[in-house]
Formats: structure tokens, C-alpha cells, sequence
């Protein structure tokens, strides 16, 4: 039985399971005023996608002692995660939510808590919805962590705060540069 077309089966939900975590072609867009603008360095790229780089080297050196995954097929598994992870990742903080490329947009009506796990910074999800984890640097964690507190609060005050939380600026979010004004200063 022939198992290279299995193995390219393999190779290819891997990597493609790796590349939708970051990127989609039809994707959702954020709402709202950008207020603020997270980048991940390679560096965190790099642990953003470790679980998935963890089992593609998995399945590499199984393959590769099977002997049923070609020396050329491993270079290509390679290029594909490397490729996979230079894509930008970019947190997206918007007066309306909070947004991970163009793959996840997040409401803050959905979450009722923040905390750090560890090297995440974790929004918890309020009632039956799910937890939103963002893989967050040190030197931006505060300033993060700040904001979304901030943000959390206007979304979960009463039905008045509602009306005020949707149409909040970044202006309204005080202590916070605008992503502009941001880049502009550094």
C-alpha cells in the first residue's frame, strides 16, 4: 500500500490547522475605534504556535525513522511552519471588543473578569461562552491588562453605561495614547 498520499494528508491538515489560528480568507472584522494595537515578536509568535510546531517535529522524527516521510517532505513541513509563523499576529482593542487578526472578534459584553495565567493574560467568559487567552508581552502587559479593565467595567455597567460603552472614543478611555498617536511617538 502506497502511504505517501496519507502522509501529504497529514502535512496538509497540519499545517493548515496552524495557518487558521492566525489567518482566514474570509475573516471577521473588528468594530469600532482601534484604541490600541498588540504585535507578538517572533519570539511569541513562535510560542503561540508551539503546540502545533511540537507535533509537526513529532511526526517528523516518527516519519522519519517509520522511514515513511521523505527527506523532501520534512523540508517542506519546515518551510510550511516557518512561513506559518511569520505571519503577524496583532491583538486589536476596540471600544466594542477585542479582536486577534481577522480570525476572532470578541465583544466586551462577553466577558466579566480578566487575570493572568502564567504567560497569558486570560478574559473570562461570562456565563456558558468561552475564555478568550492572549499570549501578551511583559513590556505591554500592564498597559494591556490597564485598558481592559477599563473597557470591561463600561461594557458591564448598567443599561445606561451600555449606551455610553458603545459609543466610547479612545479619547474617553483615559491614559491611553491612540494607536497613531502611538506609533507616531516611537
Amino acid at each position: 500500500m502506497d502511504t505517501l498520499p496519507v502522509v501529504i494528508l497529514i502535512i496538509g491538515v497540519m499545517l493548515i490547522t496552524m495557518l487558521t489560528r492566525v489567518f482566514l480568507p474570509i475573516g471577521q472584522k473588528s468594530e469600532g475605534t482601534e484604541i490600541r494595537k498588540v504585535n507578538l515578536s517572533f519570539r511569541y509568535r513562535l510560542l503561540y504556535h508551539r503546540t502545533s510546531i511540537y507535533l509537526i517535529g513529532l511526526v517528523m522524527v516518527l516519519g522519519g525513522l517509520g522511514g515513511w516521510l521523505s527527506f523532501a517532505l520534512q523540508v517542506v513541513m519546515i518551510m510550511g511552519t516557518f512561513a506559518i509563523s511569520g505571519i503577524p499576529i496583532r491583538y486589536k482593542f476596540t471600544a466594542q471588543g477585542v479582536g486577534l487578526n481577522n480570525v476572532v472578534v470578541r465583544s466586551w459584553s462577553e466577558f466579566e473578569s480578566a487575570e493572568i495565567q502564567g504567560r497569558f493574560y486570560c478574559l473570562r467568559a461570562a456565563g456558558k461562552g468561552r475564555d478568550f487567552k492572549m499570549l501578551v508581552p511583559p513590556l505591554e502587559q500592564e498597559q494591556v491588562i490597564h485598558l481592559t479593565q477599563k473597557l470591561l467595567k463600561n461594557a458591564n455597567s448598567p443599561s445606561v453605561g451600555k449606551e455610553k460603552a458603545t459609543k466610547a472614543t479612545p479619547a474617553k478611555i483615559a491614559g491611553f495614547r491612540t494607536a497613531k498617536k502611538a506609533r507616531r511617538a516611537s
